[in-house]
C-alpha cells in the first residue's frame, strides 16, 4: 500500500512538473492573474534577451553583440571563391542592408544614447513591438509567437503537391 501511495504521489508531482513546463507565455508572465501582462510583469517574468547575447557579461549589449545574436548572423557562410561576382555583390548588398536595418533598430532601442542596450531598454522595445493594440498590456494573442513559413516555404512546413504529381 505504501508503494502504491508513493507511486501516485510521484506521478502527481511529475504531472505538475510537466504542466509547469508547458505553460503558455501568458500563464508564465501574468503574475497577478488578470489575464494580461503589464510591462512590469513582462520585465520581471519575460525572457532576458540581454543575458543570452551578452558575450562579455557586462549586463549590456553593444552593437556588435546585438548584431551577432540576430538570426542569420551566426554561422553565416562567407562567399566562396567559386561564387560569381554578381552573386558576391548581391550577398554583400544584402548584408549591408541587413546591417543598416539592425543598426537603426539598435539606435531606436538605445533610449539613453549610450551605445549600449540595457535589459530595460530591450524589454521596453520588445514589449512595445508586441503590444499591437497599444493598450499597455499584452494579451494571449499578442504573446502568441507569430506563425511564419515553415522550413519548406509553406505554413506548417508542409509541402504542397503540384497538380501534376
Amino acid at each position: 500500500m505504501k508503494k502504491l501511495t508513493l507511486l501516485v504521489l510521484l506521478g502527481g508531482l511529475s504531472q505538475a512538473a510537466v504542466a509547469q513546463e508547458h505553460k503558455n507565455p501568458l500563464e508564465m508572465m501574468d503574475s497577478d492573474g488578470n489575464g494580461t501582462v503589464s510591462f512590469n510583469e513582462f520585465q520581471e517574468n519575460g525572457p532576458n534577451l540581454v543575458s543570452r547575447a551578452d558575450a562579455d557579461e557586462d549586463g549590456f549589449l553593444s552593437l556588435e553583440e546585438f548584431m551577432s545574436q540576430r538570426p542569420g548572423r551566426r554561422g553565416q557562410p562567407e562567399a566562396s571563391l567559386d561564387d560569381s561576382d554578381e552573386a558576391s555583390q548581391t550577398g554583400q548588398q544584402r548584408r549591408e542592408k541587413f546591417e543598416a536595418r539592425m543598426t537603426a533598430r539598435f539606435q531606436e532601442m538605445d533610449l539613453d544614447g549610450d551605445d549600449l542596450l540595457s535589459a530595460v531598454e530591450v524589454s521596453e522595445a520588445n514589449f512595445l513591438r508586441m503590444d499591437s493594440d497599444n493598450n499597455g498590456a499584452l494579451d494571449a494573442d499578442e504573446l502568441r509567437p507569430p506563425r511564419g513559413k515553415g522550413p519548406r516555404g509553406n505554413k506548417g512546413g508542409k509541402q504542397r503537391r503540384s497538380a501534376g504529381a
